[in-house]
């Protein structure tokens, strides 16, 4: 049988209620990566190195989550190592995401194959 608990989501926000929760959504791969996303944009994930989280190029919305993840804003990185930090995790376990174009910064969008 398929283990369909490969991939976990949850709400990492402070929303007052749940209909708001889905603009907040963090995802774990099989691999023990973490995956937060403001809407539908990648801004953050945990690898093997620690958190990456995206300097706040977008709004106060985005930067209201990017504070939930972490209110340290020194610790966050412009696009230019954003996506260089993602591309070498991505190689680093062969991830290929399906349907990237919801990872908008991230480079040399890759689509899964044959299931694979």
């Amino acid at each position: 049988m398929f283990n369909t608990n490969i991939v976990k989501k949850w709400n990492y926000g402070n929303y007052s209620s749940n209909n708001y929760g889905s603009h907040s959504l963090a995802f774990s791969d099989n691999f023990g990566n973490d995956y937060y996303f403001s809407y539908d944009t990648l801004v953050a994930f945990r690898g093997d190195d620690g958190l990456v989280i995206h300097q706040n190029d977008w709004g106060t919305t985005t930067g209201k989550h990017l504070n939930w993840i972490n209110p340290d804003k020194k610790i966050r990185v412009n696009t230019e190592t954003f996506q260089s930090k993602l591309k070498a995790l991505r190689e680093k376990y062969k991830i290929a995401f399906v349907n990237s174009n919801h990872l908008q910064n991230c480079p040399e969008k890759e689509t899964n194959q044959g299931g694979q």
